[in-house]
């Protein structure tokens, strides 16, 4: 399961979604085969509900992401840095030393898809 890649777009739910695994996996709770309730909610009239399916290699992925360890050590932004993201307008990551998922480019020359951000993993 790559929920941080897959959910990414519902940050605060992944958010959510990924602490719950993660502390299921921290207390050995067994998921494999379980099933999960989705409900996303938009601004307006529209919401998805949806269910999933917990994989047999469930505990080798969320082995990786010791989630609440990179929250402890994520790197803090002042206000302006907030805004410039938002906005699309750096041209870098703000953590290039990061491990696991993070930002790679942004692209710049492309302009049907300027501001693009690329992603990978590195450990």
């Amino acid at each position: 399961m790559t929920f941080e890649i897959e959910v990414a777009g519902y940050y605060v739910p992944s958010l959510n979604l990924l602490s719950a695994i993660q502390v299921s996996f921290n207390e050995g709770e067994e998921l494999e085969g379980r099933e999960i309730g989705f409900l996303g909610y938009g601004s307006g009239s529209k919401s998805k509900v949806f269910a999933g399916k917990i994989s047999k290699n469930w505990k080798t992925a969320v082995a990786k992401w010791n989630l609440f360890d990179h929250l402890k050590n994520r790197t803090a932004i002042d206000f302006e840095t907030y805004e410039k993201l938002h906005r699309k307008q750096l041209e870098s990551s703000v953590n290039i030393n990061y491990k696991g998922f993070g930002l790679k480019s942004i692209e710049l020359e492309n302009p049907v898809l300027k501001g693009a951000r690329y992603y990978h993993y590195q450990d």
